[in-house]
């Protein structure tokens, strides 16, 4: 499921099914650092049309609420998404799969 899986419940289904199918799961998560996100949100909703237009500070407590909930996650492994570098994270990706 490539997308922001972050209310608990449904992750818990999706990891039920993986297993009642045997097909593996992966919990991944593609992450900066908090500064660098505001900033490519802040850029994005600038220059791309139709973007979605969010306030620093939703952002800022949507990075927070991330956060915390991968702390809860022990098998997450969080793949650095730096800016510029998409081969390189995709690679890093690659590698936990």
């Amino acid at each position: 499921m490539p997308q922001l899986v972050a209310r608990p419940g449904f992750l818990e289904q999706l990891e039920a099914v993986a297993e009642e199918t045997g097909a593996t799961f992966h919990e991944l998560v593609l992450m900066d650092e908090k500064a660098a996100v505001l900033r490519r949100f802040a850029e994005r909703a600038r220059t791309v049309a139709g973007a979605l237009q969010v306030e620093q500070d939703e952002v800022a407590a949507l990075y927070d609420r991330l956060t915390a909930y991968i702390a809860r996650r022990p098998r997450a492994v969080v793949v650095p998404a730096i800016e510029g570098r998409a081969d390189e994270t995709y690679r890093a990706l690659l590698a936990h799969v």
